[in-house]
């Protein structure tokens, strides 16, 4: 009977290995490691710590393209704090408004 019992146990654990076996080889298949393309010349490649631009990424490709963050001026950074937004074009302060609709006004007028 103790026979039995360990034959039916061990055919159990094998099977269990090797299903567990088969699914991590089946989904493996499938795990792929993005793909960074840097989209400028070489170089260019930025140092450690320096934003960067993601440019293009699909979820139905593996690869991102990333460039260089240029420094556009017609770009604004806005940081939202409590009731009110603080807007910087690049590290020089635009200005802070309240969150009641003077946000189109205070852009309007820096770019006078």
């Amino acid at each position: 009977m103790k026979t039995l019992k360990f034959t039916i146990v061990l055919v159990l654990c094998i099977n269990a290995f090797l299903f567990a076996h088969w699914l991590f080889r089946h989904n493996s298949d499938k795990i792929e490691q993005p793909v960074f393309i840097w989209n400028d010349d070489e170089e260019s490649i930025p140092m450690d710590n320096t934003p960067i631009l993601l440019e293009f990424s699909s979820k139905d490709s593996d690869t991102i393209y990333i460039g260089p963050l240029e420094q556009d001026p017609a770009e604004y950074q806005f940081t939202v704090t409590d009731d009110s937004i603080t807007i910087t074009d690049f590290g020089r302060k635009v200005g802070t408004v309240k969150l009641e609709g003077q946000l189109e006004e205070l852009i309007i007028k820096d770019n006078l």
